[in-house]
């Protein structure tokens, strides 16, 4: 692996710049790992004394704190340019800052330096565009490997509540084959009922299965929100495993909300997946909902799903907009999931 005295070379010499590094377990965390050495690369190839990234739904990852309106703006910047040229330049405070955009929305890889400074050469923006590629890459490959961890998990937690659910039903059927073999029928609709009963539950676990198999949205409709976050409990605690407790605490009043159900159950494990990330030795994982109030600088309602756990907060403020009109907010170590109330 190239090391932090061969960065320039090495970005000038090769498009494949470092092997994966970034694991965003490690960023929900606000760990670092290797991370630094993207980071001694960004500052080599531009020549300045600092460098971070920022990624969407976790925050400002670098060894200098950033103030919370810089990093809004930087935010701003990142979804501004991300259908152009990818490269912006901008002054956060009084410090020169560039970045580029990460692609998909991810967030970007930034550089900053103290005044007076002059802007980056067209090759440097050509090499940071380079390296901002290399990290787009890398950090949608790690998090898809990173994420298979939780969802074997939870593949392994269906596979066994479904042979528990076999063994009752063959074990119900076996016992009644032994009634009509004995002419015992009255103790047999017992039995028989434990056999419907695990059926149900198959049924139950093979729609699970089917829900994490359809990807596909289906466009806002009206649903009622508690039922929403019902059907997904199940799933959520086998994401959690033992060493995470899991409290659900709802509304007494029905809310419906107009929203996608599959984006929102999309939404809802995939936090759940990053607050199980972001609690590796365990802690408490809270999911609440709350009824439809008014939204500073927004029209109409809005219900919300709050998402807590007792990891590392990260960064306020980021958001991410959701079909029907509602929208995600990261706010340290709660997700808010706000959706619009139907009419």
């Amino acid at each position: 692996m190239p090391r932090r005295g061969k960065a320039f070379q090495t970005m000038t010499e090769s498009p494949r710049v470092l092997p994966a590094l970034i694991e965003s377990g490690e960023m929900h965390n606000g760990g670092w790992g290797e991370v630094s050495d993207f980071l001694a690369l960004a500052r080599a190839v531009c020549g300045t004394p600092h460098a971070g990234l920022f990624l969407t739904g976790v925050g400002w990852i670098g060894p200098e704190r950033i103030d919370p309106a810089d990093l809004q703006q930087v935010a701003a910047l990142a979804q501004a340019t991300s259908g152009e040229s990818g490269f912006f330049e901008t002054t956060l405070g009084t410090r020169y800052c560039a970045g580029v955009v990460l692609g998909r929305r991810l967030g970007a890889l930034c550089v900053l330096d103290d005044p007076p400074r002059a802007p980056l050469t067209a090759q440097q923006q050509d090499l940071l565009r380079a390296l901002g590629n290399q990290v787009a890459r890398d950090i949608e490959q790690r998090r898809g490997l990173t994420r298979l961890e939780p969802l074997g998990q939870l593949g392994r937690g269906i596979a066994h509540d479904m042979n528990n659910v076999l063994q009752t039903i063959v074990g119900a059927l076996n016992t009644v084959e032994k009634l009509i073999e004995t002419d015992n029928l009255e103790r047999a609709p017992r039995f028989l009922a434990a056999a419907m009963r695990s059926a149900h539950r198959g049924g139950e676990l093979t729609r699970h299965l089917q829900r994490l198999a359809r990807r596909e949205p289906g466009g806002a409709k009206t649903i009622e929100l508690n039922s929403l976050v019902r059907s997904q409990e199940d799933l959520i605690r086998h994401i959690c495993g033992e060493r995470i407790t899991v409290q659900i605490h709802l509304t007494d009043t029905a809310t419906e909300v107009r929203c996608d159900p599959v984006e929102i159950e999309d939404v809802l494990l995939t936090h759940v997946i990053h607050s199980s990330e972001a609690i590796p030795d365990g802690g408490t994982l809270i999911i609440t909902s709350r009824e439809p109030r008014t939204t500073a600088g927004r029209d109409g309602v809005f219900a919300c799903i709050c998402i807590h756990d007792t990891g590392t907060a990260v960064a306020t403020g980021i958001s991410r907009a959701l079909s029907g009109g509602g929208w995600t907010e990261v706010e340290g170590s709660t997700v808010n999931v706000h959706l619009p109330a139907a009419p």
